[in-house]
């Protein structure tokens, strides 16, 4: 997903080889997740593959390999991307999965 304005380039991969393209492509475009509580800062004008781009923003909420946690034997690996209420849920359902251990119900 790709959303362009007066200056500025808003790009949303969906896995992890289009982000690891777009980071190719603009080595010095912002990393963001959601940014909506944060107004857009300007980024130096080096970054902008044409003269009237000046902001380049790489929302990381969409790549389905940072929305994912996984428990093995010896760690549990959570999601860069999933917010705290989504990480909150997955470490329920994973520690669940573990022999002998029971999660009480928050009232």
């Amino acid at each position: 997903m790709e959303f362009v304005g007066a200056g500025v380039v808003w790009l949303k991969p969906k896995s992890g080889s289009e982000l690891s393209q777009l980071m190719e492509d603009y080595p010095e475009a912002r990393l963001v997740s959601g940014c909506t509580s944060e107004s857009i800062r300007t980024i130096p004008t080096s970054l902008s593959h044409s003269a009237d781009i000046d902001n380049v923003l790489i929302d990381l909420t969409a790549v389905q390999e940072l929305r994912q946690s996984t428990l093995s034997e010896t760690h549990l690996s959570i999601g860069a991307a999933l917010t705290i209420s989504e990480m909150e849920i997955q470490i329920q359902n994973l520690v669940a999965e573990l022999p002998g251990t029971h999660i009480a119900n928050r009232s």
